[in-house]
């Protein structure tokens, strides 16, 4: 038996299954105050939420909705806001699910440089 067959019979030890879900528990805990403010916190989150609501109201992206930001932009931030329920953190749902990206990704390329999983953990914190 090789050492590819037979690494790959071995089931994960407990620390390599529960670092990712550590991972997105800390960056949805980080982003949660934002989340669930009632106030607007910044122009950006004013500008998108004020989107989200001209795309609830039928404008379509780059017709009738204008952003500066690449052309997925306004489709996430929809996405986002149907995931929400379209309540009044929907525009606030994108973010939080960009949160939890960049946090795996960061911790996945770390190790796949080499990094041990310790060294990717904070990395990716």
């Amino acid at each position: 038996m090789t050492a590819t067959a037979h690494e790959a019979q071995v089931p994960l030890a407990p620390a390599r299954r529960w670092v990712p879900a550590l991972l997105v528990v800390t960056a949805v805990v980080v982003r949660l105050p934002t989340f669930l403010s009632m106030r607007t916190l910044s122009f950006d989150d004013a500008v998108f939420g004020a989107t989200v609501l001209d795309m609830r109201r039928g404008l379509v992206p780059y017709g009738g909705v204008f952003a500066s930001q690449g052309p997925l932009h306004l489709p996430l931030l929809y996405a986002g806001d149907v995931l929400g329920l379209h309540t009044i953190d929907g525009p606030r749902v994108t973010p939080m699910l960009a949160g939890i990206v960049v946090t795996l990704t960061a911790f996945a390329i770390a190790r796949r440089l080499g990094a041990s999983r310790r060294v990717a953990t904070v990395v990716a914190l």
